[in-house]
């Protein structure tokens, strides 16, 4: 499959290797579980590229009702064996239905930045008409804008900037409330509705 007909964006790819090494899922859960307590317990989230679910996933389902989408046939697979209860759309976030429905809470860790500008730019937009009033986006991202090489899955990725993720989000009326950055040296952007 070559990288421009690949869904998955590379996570694909990369699969069978995230599952084996378990010890990595650790990296971000202390922020996951500080973002997941700003919301009411019992609250409806949307995960974006939840991947095998370690550790957002199982870190959002101990307070949450989760909902999820995967791209990756061999990650969904290992989602859904672990976590069968959670209804998934194997599908990019791009395109997904989301579930045709609104949420109090959106997260989309180390999906953004592999998508090119405009679509980065539509998924914020239906991101920010999708939460609920009071509701909160959390995104992986680098603060600087910077073209790079995932470490992950090798592709070119492109942050858009601390700045510019502000002032796009806040023309759609969120406003940044928080930056969070974990043992791996990622950056999170916390948004409120």
């Amino acid at each position: 499959m070559n990288r421009y007909s690949d869904k998955s964006q590379g996570w694909n790819s990369v699969a069978n290797h995230l599952i084996e090494d378990r010890a990595q899922y650790a990296i971000g859960a202390h922020v996951i579980q500080q973002w997941s307590e700003q919301l009411p317990e019992g609250s409806q989230v949307l995960e974006l590229g939840c991947g095998a679910g370690f550790p957002v996933s199982s870190t959002l389902l101990s307070r949450h009702t989760l909902y999820a989408v995967e791209p990756a046939p061999i990650l969904a697979k290992a989602f859904t064996k672990t976590f069968p209860k959670v209804i998934l759309d194997l599908a990019p976030a791009e395109e997904s239905t989301w579930f045709e429905r609104n949420f109090d809470g959106i997260v989309a860790i180390g999906v953004f930045f592999l998508l090119n500008i405009d679509i980065q730019l539509r998924l914020l937009e239906r991101c920010a008409h999708t939460l609920y009033v009071g509701g909160r986006l959390l995104f992986s991202a680098p603060w600087q804008c910077c073209y790079f090489h995932d470490s992950l899955t090798n592709r070119i990725s492109c942050s858009l900037g601390r700045e510019a993720y502000v002032e796009e989000l806040g023309l759609l009326g969120l406003k940044l409330d928080r930056e969070f950055y974990d043992e791996g040296e990622n950056n999170y952007f916390s948004f409120i509705k």
